[in-house]
């Protein structure tokens, strides 16, 4: 996976940890790889199958309502997607084309 991409490495966009403070509620991480095979409608019309991959993660919780509890929490996230993104990779045997691709690749039938 590209470090360009939140799976690959790059920096999550900023909001899950805020939502974890000031909702007190645990969050499920969750990682869906194949959902952009959806991009390209002969993919699926008529009624065709798409294989569509999705693991859920123990449920994290915020341990303090600071900013930094906040950035620790969102860094411990971000690992969390990444080790269940690579076990749905060794699981199912998935290839490079199997993984998350932007729209203006996806359409051009890779």
């Amino acid at each position: 996976m590209a470090r360009t991409r939140a799976l690959g490495g790059a920096r999550l966009r900023t909001g899950i940890g805020a939502l974890a403070q000031f909702g007190g509620a645990p969050v499920v991480p969750c990682v869906i790889l194949g959902s952009d095979r959806l991009y390209c409608p002969s993919r699926w019309l008529p009624l065709r199958r798409v294989p569509i991959w999705i693991a859920f993660g123990e449920p994290l919780a915020c341990a303090g309502r600071d900013r930094r509890s906040r950035v620790e929490f969102e860094a411990v996230f971000a690992r969390k997607l990444r080790v269940l993104a690579r076990e749905l990779r060794a699981t199912y045997q998935l290839r490079n084309e199997d993984l998350p691709m932007p729209p203006r690749l996806r359409r051009n039938g890779a």
